[in-house]
């Protein structure tokens, strides 16, 4: 599956998927097809089906049914052009929520092709709070690997079938926040490790949950990890393909420090680059050899300035919506406004980091400097 998800992240980047339409046929049924499904059985992958009978307007993009009878939709998939989803979450799930009423499938999804939004239809309370599981497939911090485990548990044929999506369902939705984003932080972790071998698996998973705000003491990291291995990811396979395992280590600002305590190989800060302006810049990152670069969390962006709006190359649009989805959070520095970045972030060039952090159109090379 992963060379499936790699190509359908590669199509989201560039931009392939032009309408709704074109994320229902060409890859949410494609990834449907890759967990089993017959999408060229109508009756089992049922497309535009009336949920609410009465009311011929309310029509689900695709009800998946339970073979082998095909009698009841065991899952309600809503689908939306792509980046459509944030601006209209609300009224989607008020969607689902009016589709389940006569007919409650198992599992209800949101979809823009790139957000997924998994719920169980079954939970008690609001619609939203049914909400157990959100994949990203363009995100910077998430592997293949992460994303085909969340897709086979909760959406392939079989795991509907036999009823352990909904068993892992109800898991997920007992958990606490802090309980989710250990989870979640637990296989970002396991990388972290395996890049750096000077760094214990303890030590960077307690750094990632304090990135996230969780305080998480020696020992409840360890019984934490000692239960949950399996979520750990082998990132050593050979046949493991990442877009977060290309970061060789997430280095702080705060270098110096890291070295004097030795969490750090002096190779690995050769290669680190940093940036900074008068209005508040503060970064640091790392080019890849594939020309991407990564900045790393805690990285402080300038304010825009007027003429920035008017950049050709689209950082400016690139800027605004990492402010808009929550990437860059607004602080105040000193009586100026900056942002900072909450976690390590994939840029496809470094004039575009550059452009990003210094506020202003930018070339890269010139303010990328070696630390």
């Amino acid at each position: 599956m992963k060379e499936i998800l790699s190509d359908v992240i590669k199509r989201l980047r560039n931009g392939e998927y032009k309408n709704e339409e074109h994320v229902r046929l060409s890859l949410v049924c494609r990834i449907l097809e890759y967990l089993g499904w017959d999408i060229w059985n109508p009756r089992e992958v049922f497309s535009e089906f009336a949920a609410i009978p009465q009311e011929d307007a309310s029509r689900v993009d695709i009800a998946l049914f339970m073979p082998p009878q095909l009698l009841r939709p065991a899952v309600f998939i809503e689908v939306k052009a792509v980046g459509k989803l944030a601006a209209t979450i609300q009224s989607a799930e008020l969607q689902l929520r009016n589709y389940n009423r006569n007919n409650q499938a198992d599992i209800s999804i949101l979809t823009d092709g790139q957000i997924w939004h998994f719920y169980l239809s079954s939970a008690s309370g609001e619609f939203s709070d049914k909400c157990f599981e959100k994949l990203d497939l363009c995100a910077s911090d998430i592997s293949l690997d992460d994303l085909e485990l969340g897709f086979d548990t909760f959406l392939s044929k079989e795991a509907i079938q036999s009823g352990k999506a909904v068993e892992e369902a109800r898991i997920y939705l007992k958990r606490t926040d802090a309980e989710r984003i250990m989870y979640e932080m637990l296989p970002i972790a396991q990388r972290d490790s395996d890049e750096d071998p000077t760094m214990s698996l303890i030590d960077c998973f307690i750094k990632r949950c304090v990135e996230r705000g969780v305080e998480c003491p020696s020992d409840k990291a360890l019984n934490f990890i000692k239960n949950n291995r399996h979520r750990s990811i082998n990132t050593n396979s050979t046949t493991t393909i990442t877009r977060s395992t290309q970061i060789a280590s997430n280095i702080p600002l705060s270098i110096s420090s890291q070295i004097q305590k030795g969490l750090f190989k002096q190779s690995s800060i050769d290669q680190i680059l940093v940036l900074q302006n008068k209005r508040g810049a503060q970064a640091s990152g790392k080019e890849m050899p594939t020309g991407a670069f990564i900045v790393f969390a805690d990285s402080i962006a300038a304010d825009a300035t007027p003429g920035f709006k008017d950049d050709e190359k689209g950082y400016y649009l690139l800027y605004s919506k990492l402010i808009k989805d929550g990437i860059l959070i607004p602080q105040n520095q000193n009586g100026t406004r900056v942002y900072k970045l909450i976690r390590d972030y994939e840029f496809k060039a470094k004039s575009a980091a550059a452009s990003v952090f210094m506020g202003t159109s930018a070339s890269g090379p010139k303010e990328w400097k070696k630390k």
